[in-house]
C-alpha cells in the first residue's frame, strides 16, 4: 500500500513537472516571437495603399495625394509622417490579446492595429475598428 502511494505521488509530480515545463516553454516561444516581429517592425514603412471604411474605399498615395510614412523607433516610439512633415508622435506596445493569434499594436493615443502581415520589406496592419481600413506598407 504505501509503495502505491510513493509511486502514485511520483506519477503525480511527474505530471506536474511536464505540465509547467511545457507552459514555460510555450510562453518562451511565444516572446521570442514578439521579439522577432518587434525587430522586423522597426523602421520607416512607406505607405502603399488603404482598403475599407464604411464604403470600402481604396487609397492610394496617387489617389489621395498624400506620401505616408510611419515610423516605429527602437524605444517603443511611434511616429508618422503626411507628406514629410511630422503629424502623429506617441508611444507604442506590442501585445498579444487572448483569443487573437495576431499580434496588436496599443498605441499611446488611445488607438490599436492588428499586424495581419509583417515580413522584411512589407506590413499590413488592420484598424481594430469597427468599419476600420487595412493599410500596406513598405520598408524603406
Amino acid at each position: 500500500m504505501k509503495t502505491r502511494r510513493i509511486v502514485s505521488n511520483f506519477i503525480k509530480n511527474k505530471i506536474i513537472f511536464f505540465v509547467f515545463s511545457m507552459m514555460f516553454i510555450l510562453g518562451s516561444c511565444d516572446k521570442e516571437s514578439n521579439k522577432n516581429q518587434s525587430k522586423t517592425l522597426i523602421g520607416k514603412w512607406s505607405w502603399i495603399q488603404s482598403n475599407g471604411g464604411f464604403g470600402g474605399v481604396t487609397n492610394t498615395p496617387q489617389s489621395t495625394g498624400d506620401v505616408i510614412t510611419i515610423e516605429f523607433v527602437n524605444n517603443s516610439v511611434y511616429r508618422q509622417y503626411r507628406n514629410g512633415i511630422l503629424s502623429i508622435e506617441t508611444t507604442y506596445e506590442l501585445k498579444n490579446v487572448e483569443g487573437h493569434s495576431e499580434l496588436f499594436i496599443f498605441y499611446g493615443n488611445g488607438h490599436a492595429s492588428i499586424i495581419t502581415l509583417l515580413d522584411i520589406d512589407k506590413l499590413i496592419l488592420t484598424d481594430y475598428m469597427c468599419d476600420g481600413y487595412v493599410n500596406t506598407y513598405r520598408k524603406k
